[in-house]
């Protein structure tokens, strides 16, 4: 394994975090048109809110996207009521949201019983681990250095499986930046069992 960073190394700001996502963004799963941006845009100046980015998300998932899941969405984002959001983010943050709704039941559970506020002071140091993995800085991750990690936060067997099975879908040998952001709840998890029990070697989650 290569030398890593130093784990007290800073994870970038949400601007940052944003221009990575945006930078590394491919295109939505589903066929959505760019219309939705259009028709939540209602005085046409390019930018929304995020109430009318809720509307939005709605749209773009059907109505299928819970109040929870949505809260998770822009907590992760790290967007706040100031922050103007133009057609290239929003189509980004409905990605992550996709990604969101269509997660597997053990990974939505846990969303949609999160404290976000409690999430809030942990984002940074369980974003730290993927800045961690990613030596190379192109916005992913190696499948390899993933169950490494997943193997060291002591998680289940079968949670592993079950986690690793979703990422290799399509025979991929990593993981990108929104996929991991769309499983932070687990990742925080992971991330505070290493820091607090270094030595500990049960895999009992």
């Amino acid at each position: 394994r290569k030398k890593r960073k130093k784990s007290g190394e800073s994870a970038p700001s949400g601007e940052n975090l944003r221009v990575k996502c945006i930078f590394f963004q491919t295109t939505c799963t589903s066929t959505w048109p760019s219309t939705v941006f259009a028709n939540v845009d209602r005085d046409d100046d390019g930018i929304i809110s995020l109430t009318e980015l809720d509307f939005g998300l709605r749209t773009v998932n059907k109505s299928l996207i819970t109040h929870m899941e949505a809260a998770f969405v822009k907590t992760v984002m790290e967007l706040s009521d100031e922050l103007q959001i133009n057609f290239r983010m929003f189509a980004v943050i409905a990605a992550l949201s996709e990604r969101v709704v269509g997660i597997d039941p053990v990974v939505k559970g846990l969303i949609n019983k999160t404290d976000f506020y409690a999430m809030k002071h942990k984002l940074q140091k369980c974003k730290s681990l993927f800045y961690l993995l990613d030596e190379s800085k192109e916005g992913c991750v190696g499948m390899d250095d993933l169950m490494h990690e997943l193997r060291a936060g002591r998680i289940s067997p079968e949670h592993e499986a079950l986690i690793l099975a979703k990422f290799m879908e399509g025979n991929k040998s990593w993981v990108d930046f929104l996929d991991f952001l769309t499983y932070i709840p687990l990742f925080v998890e992971i991330h505070d069992t290493i820091t607090d029990h270094p030595l500990n070697d049960d895999r009992v989650k």
